[in-house]
């Protein structure tokens, strides 16, 4: 993207990103979680 985006489009693509992070982190955790229940991970790992 070559122009500049004016400062609200970017804040709207910054929240964006940041939910999109909040989310992925969330799906780390549960995965997490599904595989301690299987033992593919050390339960002692936190």
């Amino acid at each position: 993207m070559k122009q500049k985006l004016d400062s609200d489009e970017e804040q709207k693509i910054k929240y964006q990103i940041y939910r999109k992070l909040d989310r992925a982190q969330a799906l780390v955790n549960e995965i997490k979680e599904l595989m301690k229940k299987i033992n593919l991970v050390p339960s002692n790992k936190q």
